[in-house]
């Protein structure tokens, strides 16, 4: 263990606070007593947070709706399990990796919170009576090139910041697209511990002293543009509409055309954008320019 205090262990140790006042359980902190809609699960209030194209909503008809807004709900509800998983794991080894006590205390209650996560996605995915969808392959490869390192700057860059980023930001779009009560209850908690954990990471990247390792700009910058790009095709659900006969640049541009997932999608690259940018990357950097690409940030 590090017997010296860095500057971050008081932010550290009051993260480590909330976490413990914050602990739930679903079922005994609200009420967990659902009767799910087969069609619309989530309740979503429309599907142009998909896709808005009204031609395409009429020729698959009323059946085809109906299975095509389950399969987004699901698909997305898997995706999100197969997140959480990986968080487990990545949570375990940081634990280990840490040497001083702030750390390790927050990541050791961050792997709780993901393991109370896995439970009700699991929980969720039954009771909606769906098998998961398999991992897509985009967020599969970030999630075994982030999984593979033992680097914690690359674990909390991967994990903490760039998925659990991008997990606040699918959290916060069925909340405001659900009209249930239930559903909104479920994940404002949800993403009060994904703030935590994305503020863990945001707090442990800024000080070199707390980190094992000594990564380059250029293959950081490779880490960071890649993993950008993958997690930009993740937010795609490409696949679901492959069962409907879509091609893979059909779904793409159907759900490039919503103007809800274009204003998600900014919004999601804007808010893991800012810790990216802190790191004080080269002006010339692949990272950047990806960035400014995808929300407008200023380089």
């Amino acid at each position: 263990m590090r017997p010296t205090a860095l500057p971050g262990d008081e932010r550290l140790m009051k993260l480590f606070r909330n976490a413990t006042e914050e602990q739930w359980v679903p079922g005994q902190t609200f009420e967990w007593n659902v009767e799910w809609d087969y069609a619309n699960p989530l309740r979503m209030a429309s599907l142009e947070y998909e896709i808005s194209d009204g031609a395409f909503w009429s020729k698959v008809g009323d059946k085809g709706r109906e299975s095509l807004s389950r399969d987004f709900q699901v698909w997305r509800l898997s995706q999100m399990l197969h997140a959480e998983l990986a968080a487990l794991d990545v949570c375990a080894k940081l634990t280990q990796l840490h040497t001083d006590v702030p750390a390790k205390l927050c990541c050791t209650l961050q792997a709780a919170d993901e393991a109370r996560h896995v439970q009700v996605f699991t929980r969720l995915l039954d009771e909606i009576g769906s098998a998961p969808f398999p991992i897509t392959p985009s967020l599969g490869t970030l999630i075994d090139q982030v999984g593979r390192d033992n680097r914690i700057s690359f674990l909390s860059l991967g994990m903490q910041i760039l998925i659990e980023g991008v997990g606040i930001g699918a959290f916060r779009r069925i909340s405001i697209a659900t009209d249930s009560a239930f559903v909104r209850t479920l994940f404002s908690y949800i993403m009060k511990d994904e703030a935590r954990h994305f503020a863990l990471g945001r707090l442990i990247v800024s000080e070199p002293e707390r980190l094992n390792d000594e990564v380059g700009p250029a293959e950081l910058d490779d880490f960071l543009d890649e993993a950008l790009a993958l997690l930009d095709e993740y937010l795609r659900p490409t696949e679901v509409l492959a069962r409907f006969g879509c091609s893979a640049d059909q779904a793409k541009q159907l759900i490039d055309g919503s103007s809800f997932g274009k204003q998600f999608r900014r919004t999601v690259f804007g808010q893991i954008g800012r810790p990216v940018l802190e790191l004080d990357l080269d002006p010339r950097a692949k990272t950047r320019q990806r960035l400014e690409a995808l929300a407008g940030l200023a380089s």
